[in-house]
């Protein structure tokens, strides 16, 4: 058993639909079992579910909502396995996405950040082992000028036990 933080985002009405309506153009691409969402912290196990709630509580206290939007996808080979991954990215909201993943990788959870990946605040569309394709869905998105807009309002933590996954706190952010 591992946890995990994550985000499931409001959506601005109607554009959220943009990413299930992409991942049924692009049928090639394996999707993950997740609804929609940002990952903040990856799966770990050295932190149990009632002191990871805790931490994430205090660090949410800290931090305001995100407001945020996408504008382009990325296609991103995975360092850890032979797949490249389909991201949606956010233009706005980036950089604090990026401040609330490297808080959360202070105290408790400070020995779990990987210094060697390199952590690019996105939602996941799909990902595929053929780098070609990925490459080409993603210019093939780009080049339609989309827009997702939304805001990361909470942080779930969630306990993963093979493909599957529960929230087992949902903490609002400030």
């Amino acid at each position: 058993m591992s946890l995990a933080v994550i985000s499931y985002p409001k959506f601005i009405p109607n554009e959220g639909g943009l990413i299930p309506v992409t991942r049924a153009i692009y049928p090639k691409l394996t999707y993950p079992k997740f609804e929609s969402h940002f990952t903040f912290v990856f799966p770990q196990a050295s932190v149990s579910a009632e002191v990871l709630t805790q931490y994430v509580q205090a660090v949410a206290m800290t931090q305001t909502r995100i407001p945020f939007v996408i504008r382009r996808a990325e296609a991103m080979r995975d360092s850890l396995s032979a797949n490249t991954y389909l991201f949606f990215v956010p233009d706005e909201g980036y950089e604090a996405v990026i401040q609330l993943h490297d808080g959360l990788y202070t105290g408790v959870l400070a020995a779990e950040l990987r210094a060697d990946i390199l952590f690019i605040p996105h939602i996941t569309i799909g990902y595929t082992a053929d780098n070609d394709y990925c490459q080409q869905v993603a210019a093939e998105l780009n080049a339609k000028n989309f827009e997702v807009r939304g805001t990361i309002d909470r942080l779930d933590v969630v306990q993963l036990e093979g493909d599957s996954g529960k929230t087992v706190a949902q903490i609002g952010l400030r």
